[in-house]
């Protein structure tokens, strides 16, 4: 099961704090799924944590047309956009329980 894709913007000075994906532990989501767009910006990188609590963490480059997938229980946050306008589409798979 899928939702509508989302079309995000961020601009100067947008970010999206440290989160996860995951409403749900029975019915999900599971997957997120990020599509790059593109845009002319500078900052906007995803970091990619342990928990919710680690300080440590990974830094994920994304490049115009490119496709990030990952577990939806994965925390993450969008660094601030220092310049210009990121776009990107998103995506949450799951099931459904008819």
């Amino acid at each position: 099961l899928a939702r509508p894709w989302e079309l995000l913007r961020y601009q100067e000075g947008d970010f999206f704090g440290r989160h996860c994906d995951k409403i749900n532990p029975v019915f999900g989501p599971f997957v997120s799924a990020v599509v790059y767009l593109g845009g002319d910006y500078q900052g906007g990188d995803v970091k990619v944590f342990h928990d919710h609590q680690t300080a440590n963490s990974g830094t994920i480059r994304q490049q115009t047309g490119y496709v990030l997938t990952y577990p939806s229980e994965t925390y993450h946050e969008v660094t601030r956009i220092t310049s210009g306008v990121r776009l990107s589409l998103a995506n949450f798979f799951g099931i459904r329980n008819d």
